[in-house]
């Protein structure tokens, strides 16, 4: 990995840090990651209602086979300020989904550059609400009708996001 690459990488990973936010409510995280995607010339496709995405090369949705996930979501933290959005100090990565997002986007970019054929068959997906916590906020999604499950991977497979895929790999917890 080059120099460039590497700095790109840890200026991502920092800038995901700083942006913990809770499930379901992951705009701001999914506003950076995408760009991301995009600048880098990934074509994302946004869920309806909900927060997270699918980013991939170009190639149909028939023809990806590989899924791989990270999810973006933070915890709570204890004696933080009133959870809600957009207040970040009360959320942490505890968990470490900021580096889970920077090496699904390293991966996806090392992919695209060096296996050009391959990448297409690819498809590299942004999941929020792993943590099942502040279910009460969850529910209250659920009573509006922007989602059906209280977590994003079971929305997700409700919806079919998962549907036509061989092999989905979940990005490991550091």
């Amino acid at each position: 990995m080059n120099e460039s690459r590497e700095g790109e990488l840890i200026g991502l990973g920092r800038e995901l840090a700083e942006a913990p936010e809770p499930g379901f409510f992951e705009h701001r995280t999914q506003a950076i990651l995408a760009e991301r995607f995009r600048a880098r010339g990934f074509k994302v496709r946004e869920f309806s209602g909900m927060t997270g995405f699918l980013a991939g090369t170009g190639g149909s949705r028939q023809a990806q086979r590989l899924a791989v996930v990270a999810d973006m979501d933070a915890l709570p933290q204890p004696g933080g300020a009133a959870p809600g959005p957009g207040s970040a100090g009360a959320y942490a990565h505890s968990c470490g989904h900021h580096l889970q997002m920077t090496a699904l986007f390293g991966a996806a970019c090392l992919l695209r550059e060096r296996h050009p054929k391959l990448a297409p068959r690819v498809a590299f997906l942004a999941t929020p609400a792993e943590e099942y916590v502040e279910l009460k906020r969850r529910e209250a999604l659920r009573r509006e009708g922007r989602v059906r499950a209280l977590s994003g991977k079971q929305e997700l497979l409700q919806r079919g996001a998962f549907a036509g895929f061989q092999v989905v790999v979940a990005t490991p917890r550091p």
